[in-house]
């Protein structure tokens, strides 16, 4: 059970959205619980703050069931976006189309926004990912091409249960980690940035079609498809 909409406003700008949730059903052992918890679901990364901290290490919106003790992430549609640097992610949990339309388009043209990239994600850790791969300087699809020529098919089977994560930039070299859907880290890989592709703006996909806004899912499997491979 979700109420209570919150909002933290910085200056006249929106920071983040939370809401209050009463309980939920524990995503280790499947019972329900009854612990009221706070949960974001909007937050706006050109404020450096604790929100976006532990977005960006994949800690944000984590429940402790107090019944088998486990910590698990609470799954809900949430929107990370960067004014600043252009990018929007939005996840919605198990939604199995590749991209989405929304009729939002009025609101970026309002704000003067120019070559915003829509993403799509399904979980809260991709979500995390993507802001990780902006927030450093560098593009999705770049990071993708490079998982696709480094990583065996193994990695990408199972992206419900397991997943293949940009995490940083380190001594110049990519940090990839390989965690499992309760974010232990099974496997950690260093790439050197020598291998980092220069971002083609063929690879790309189209923002705004016909005045709605496509967010679009760019895995592995889009990968495959741009680059043949």
């Amino acid at each position: 059970m979700i109420s209570f909409i919150y909002t933290k406003i910085s200056g006249g700008d929106l920071v983040a959205k939370y809401e209050l949730a009463y309980g939920t059903v524990c995503g280790e052992c499947g019972k329900d619980f009854i612990n009221p918890f706070y949960v974001y679901n909007v937050t706006n990364t050109d404020y450096k703050s604790s929100i976006t901290d532990k977005l960006m290490l994949n800690e944000l919106n984590k429940v402790t069931c107090p019944k088998c003790k486990s910590t698990f992430t609470y799954e809900r549609p949430f929107l990370a976006y960067s004014l600043k640097k252009g990018y929007a992610v939005f996840s919605v949990s198990k939604q199995d189309v590749r991209s989405l339309l929304s009729g939002k388009q009025r609101l970026f043209e309002m704000m003067n926004i120019k070559n915003m990239k829509f993403r799509l994600a399904n979980y809260l850790c991709e979500v995390a990912e993507k802001v990780c791969i902006f927030e450093n300087g560098l593009d999705d699809i770049s990071i993708e091409i490079v998982k696709n020529r480094h990583f065996s098919e193994k990695y990408f089977e199972n992206n419900s249960d397991y997943y293949l994560m940009f995490k940083c930039i380190k001594d110049d070299n990519m940090i990839f980690e390989y965690i499992n859907s309760t974010d232990d880290v099974l496997e950690t890989h260093e790439i050197p940035m020598s291998e980092y592709p220069t971002p083609s703006e063929d690879y790309e996909p189209e923002s705004i079609k016909d005045g709605y806004i496509l967010w679009t899912k760019t895995d592995n499997k889009y990968i495959k498809e741009i680059c043949h491979e």
